[in-house]
């Protein structure tokens, strides 16, 4: 939808499988070498900090504080 072509929107859908599986073998290989435990706290880590990025982003736009450093000139 919204691709020029249904070769681009293949081509596309084709890079985006070829990324998932090679995140699937580095997950695997992660996992063997460091442990289910530690990779998971690692992660809660970056979802807390991620999220606290985002509520602070949403916080600061719906607060009009944010206005300022948005506007082009």
């Amino acid at each position: 939808a919204g691709f020029k072509s249904n070769q681009l929107a293949l081509l596309l859908s084709l890079i985006v499988a070829g990324l998932n599986a090679g995140g699937t073998i580095v997950g695997i290989y992660m996992i063997d070498r460091c442990g289910r435990r530690q990779l998971a706290l690692t992660s809660l880590t970056g979802v807390i900090v991620s999220l606290g990025i985002l509520s602070g982003a949403f916080y600061l736009q719906s607060s009009g504080l944010m206005l300022g450093l948005c506007e082009r000139s």
